[in-house]
């Protein structure tokens, strides 16, 4: 029986280069320019982790640090990143997703990931399915977690929301997780910084407030601080705060049974005007 197709991702906000790999391509940035290799690496099991070498543009190792997290067809794993790229030492975090059950693309309108890696022990991670002929987001299936101090914890509810410019160019992205015994979302969201040309994009992910943050996964935070200059998919800030939820927000069955009645919704989780 054939290993299971795995598709490895590594981000390095500090040098400013992140890349993705998987059978047969290749895509790498470098401050935000992209270049697309037409080969893929040659990727080996080692340990519990995995190896990946393409010529002489990279030699990467890819060292698991979470556990599997069952995203519904497939899993992924944090992991440590270490080795060579294009002659430089690379060390960073990145993500390894191995596909179990290739996705029914004549069943979907859209599948869409979504990665933000703060440390070795926080991180969140997204994967969703919009079916066929669905209205929005709302009706999405989405399947998410969060890791906080090394533990990972399955989302009960999730929402993805993007907003896109007049041109179908993504501007922001936003993440509302309901995790199983709290009333309120933790929230995480990213704002995209473009270049000059149509071609390539950069992004800022505006991590959680800044000044008041705790740890402590119990803990509150209602004032937001500055945005930090960060990698869409490596976010080295801290990981998303509960907030109290906007009027007329979505909420579960099971937190709306919890906090009362609330206000009529509809699907999705966008405001009422």
């Amino acid at each position: 029986m054939s290993e299971p197709a795995v598709a490895l991702s590594f981000f390095d906000p500090d040098h400013g280069l992140h890349g993705s790999a998987r059978s047969a391509m290749t895509l790498l940035f470098e401050h935000g320019k992209p270049e697309a290799l037409a080969d893929g690496p040659v990727v080996e099991r080692d340990g519990e982790g995995w190896k990946a070498e393409l010529g002489s543009r990279f030699e990467l190792s890819f060292d698991p640090v979470t556990e599997p997290l069952d995203m519904g067809g497939a899993s992924a794993r944090v992991c440590r990143v270490k080795g060579m790229l294009r002659g430089n030492e690379l060390e960073c975090l990145g993500t390894a997703v191995e596909t179990l059950e290739p996705p029914a693309w004549e069943q979907l309108d859209a599948l869409r990931a979504v990665t933000a890696l703060f440390d070795e022990e926080n991180a969140v991670l997204a994967l969703g399915r919009r079916p066929r002929g669905a209205l929005g987001h709302g009706q999405e299936d989405v399947v998410a977690w969060l890791v906080t101090g090394g533990e990972a914890r399955r989302v009960e509810d999730a929402r993805i929301s993007t907003v896109y410019d007049g041109d179908g160019r993504q501007r922001t992205a936003g993440l509302e997780l309901w995790l199983p015994g709290e009333d309120f979302p933790r929230r995480a969201s990213g704002t995209a910084r473009r270049r000059r040309t149509r071609t390539t994009a950069r992004s800022r992910c505006r991590g959680p407030p800044s000044g008041r943050y705790s740890r402590d996964a119990a803990s509150r935070s209602r004032r937001r601080g500055p945005p930090t200059r960060r990698h869409p998919a490596y976010c080295a800030g801290s990981p998303p705060t509960a907030r109290r939820p906007r009027r007329g927000a979505y909420r579960p069955p099971s937190a709306r049974s919890r906090t009362g009645s609330g206000r009529a919704f509809r699907p999705g989780w966008e405001t009422r005007p």
